[in-house]
């Protein structure tokens, strides 16, 4: 574990299997998760590859983002590959969970150059899709707790305007928030435990590394046009119980992404990483070795 001066920012990362010839960084999801949660798969990929994990910047254990700072995804992708070259990295496979996904395929498209592979795990690319697939797969449930607010908020974003589809997405995301790990995975699994704590704070920062992006706005525009332009070699790991990555989602990566490769976890939620950790580490091992990437 260690803190990484990037300009004037300080970024928590944490490294494995550092002397190894080919390095895979992980794009935490949330926003503002933290890279905690993928510390089992970062050993074990570190075997094989340079694995890096990193909270990103106003999330968890990294530095906070001042108030009145814009920053944004943009910014972020930035950061992340100045990152990059701090860490003596010529080019890495892109790992993303969730919105990490949505980030990495953002950092694909705007450093082709840098980015040796994309792999998308239960990624969204439009949040309005992710929101009606979410409200479809919960809404049974919520049916049966008797949650009205939770079934107001499925049944609008099924029946309603689609321009306040984001909005309605993130009342249920409060609705469901105590739940999300019972929710959102299919196994009851233990959940990784990280080097070091979050510190107190945290919340507080988080708080403010979601306002910013809210701010910006990009991540409310779909982002499938740029997997229609990315041509590296691209993964995505579905899971046959994932709320957020839905049918449609799938079937336009399979569609449209040049080199692309879909591979369905058959016991999992969205955290197939921490569900299925063996055949999560040998799927991604396989791929890479498909692309030479040894």
């Amino acid at each position: 574990m260690a803190w990484i001066k990037v300009g004037s920012r300080r970024i928590y990362i944490e490294e494995y299997g550092k002397g190894n010839a080919h390095a895979v960084v992980f794009f935490h999801g949330g926003p503002g998760a933290g890279c905690g949660a993928f510390v089992d798969q970062a050993r074990a990929l570190g075997e094989k590859y340079h694995a890096v994990l990193f909270d990103q910047y106003g999330a968890m254990r990294s530095g906070a983002i001042p108030a009145k700072e814009p920053f944004g995804m943009v910014d972020h992708v930035r950061l992340i590959d100045e990152l990059r070259g701090a860490l003596g990295i010529q080019s890495w496979v892109v790992l993303g969970h969730s919105y990490g996904g949505t980030l990495a395929c953002l950092y694909a498209y705007t450093y082709p150059e840098r980015t040796d592979a994309v792999i998308y795990e239960c990624s969204s690319w439009d949040l309005g899709l992710s929101a009606q697939s979410a409200a479809t797969f919960f809404l049974p449930y919520l049916r049966e707790i008797q949650s009205e607010q939770g079934m107001e908020s499925c049944e609008k974003i099924l029946n309603g305007d689609p321009a306040n589809t984001v909005e309605l997405h993130n009342e249920l995301r409060t609705v469901l928030a105590p739940l999300v790990r019972h929710l959102y995975m299919h196994r009851k699994c233990n959940w990784p435990k990280s080097k070091t704590r979050a510190p107190f704070n945290a919340a507080r920062k988080n708080a403010v590394h979601c306002r910013k992006i809210r701010e910006e706005g990009l991540i409310y525009q779909s982002f499938r046009p740029y997997l229609d332009e990315i041509d590296r070699p691209s993964l995505l790991l579905a899971a046959k119980y994932d709320p957020v990555c839905g049918a449609l989602e799938r079937a336009y990566f399979q569609r449209h992404v040049p080199n692309g490769t879909i591979f369905e976890f058959q016991d999992s939620g969205h955290f197939p990483h921490i569900e299925e950790p063996e055949a999560f580490t040998k799927t991604i091992v396989n791929f890479l070795d498909a692309q030479q990437i040894r």
